[in-house]
């Protein structure tokens, strides 16, 4: 799964799209949690969002 990917899926899910990085780490552990993606997803893409949020921030 990709990032884009991702924030589609979220706001497919939620009818909105996330404000910041923080509700789609949310989203991601709970995927992990239910068992929708593996550990390697998570952790490429929880890796993808804290460099996303590092960008936001300069």
């Amino acid at each position: 799964m990709t990032l884009e990917n991702l924030i589609d899926h979220y706001t497919k899910e939620k009818n909105n799209k996330p404000e910041n990085t923080k509700e789609l780490i949310g989203f991601i552990r709970r995927a992990y949690v239910c068992g929708d993606i593996n550990i390697v997803e998570y952790r490429n893409l929880y890796r993808e969002l804290e460099q996303y949020e590092v960008i936001l921030d300069m």
